[in-house]
């Protein structure tokens, strides 16, 4: 079940806070600016097109921070048929080739953070997604709550609990699910930097979602960054990014009275999507960040 690998990587995440003695850091002031760009674009005898881009702006103050990040998947690729009409002698080929999307989301998220002391703060925060191919056709979210982080020079790791707000269009519309409906967030953030300089990091971003006027409506998403510096502004990032729902979006399907294609369909029958998405990427990070602060 999904949920022993939650549980376990949570409990990871904390011990690892726990054990490890961090001391309050100053961050550089300023904004810190990153873009991933990665693609792939093939025409002749195939024809696909997959493109995922993401920008993240921090705004770092003394006692405050702010983030708005924005991201994107898109794969498309040629379906349709290639016959000919004619004799074996004498045809005419007849191409009915199309781009059909087979993989497209979106997503905005923004927060504010503002420390209470050293190690607590507050937090509000809203996003938007749309991920068609996962029933959702629009959700609107809205967050707020407590958090605790500790920071060191090259290691930092931050989590708290939230109260959420959600209203959801999905593609097939959920009888069961009550809509905008009211949750919790658990979550938490953890940050190692390594190599020259401390400019390549893994970051591993973990949040756990729970539906409190539908029981069944749990979710959490895992989100992972391997970033591997190669100057001052570039890098390599390979991300994973692990999506998974207890209570999935329905998505609607023709019932025929015979086999295809002999027989014929006028109404459909609802199916649960699969509970789990998983997104594995490879791009090229820019990056802009102001100066570490002197030690």
């Amino acid at each position: 079940m999904p949920h022993r690998p939650t549980l376990v990587l949570a409990a990871a995440l904390g011990l690892t806070a726990a054990a490890t003695p961090l001391r309050a850091q100053p961050k550089p002031v300023g904004w810190t600016v990153t873009a991933n760009l990665g693609g792939v674009a093939t025409s002749g005898n195939s024809s696909t097109r997959s493109f995922g881009a993401k920008i993240r702006a921090d705004r770092n103050w003394s006692r405050t921070f702010f983030f708005l990040e924005s991201a994107g998947v898109y794969q498309g690729a040629e379906e349709g048929a290639l016959f000919a009409v004619g004799t074996p002698d004498d045809f005419t080929l007849v191409d009915e080739r199309d781009t059909e999307t087979k993989a497209q989301n979106y997503y905005v998220e923004t927060g504010l953070e503002r420390r209470l002391n050293e190690r607590w703060f507050w937090t509000v925060g809203s996003g938007w997604k749309r991920d068609t191919f996962a029933g959702i056709e629009s959700q609107l979210s809205l967050r707020g709550g407590l958090g605790y982080g500790r920071v060191a020079p090259s290691r930092e790791f931050k989590g708290g609990a939230l109260v959420t707000f959600t209203d959801q269009d999905d593609v097939t519309p959920d009888p069961t699910l009550e809509n905008p409906f009211v949750g919790g967030r658990l979550w938490a953030e953890f940050l190692q930097k390594f190599g020259d300089e401390a400019r390549s990091k893994f970051q591993s971003r973990f949040a756990l979602d729970q539906n409190f006027q539908t029981g069944d409506d749990t979710r959490f998403v895992w989100d992972n960054a391997l970033t591997v510096s190669m100057t001052r502004k570039l890098a390599l990032q390979l991300g994973y990014r692990m999506n998974w729902r207890n209570l999935p979006s329905f998505e609607a399907i023709p019932l025929y009275d015979l086999r295809p294609p002999a027989g014929t369909s006028s109404v459909t029958v609802l199916r649960r999507l699969d509970k789990l998405d998983q997104v594995l990427q490879v791009s090229l990070v820019l990056s802009f960040a102001p100066p570490e602060p002197a030690k």
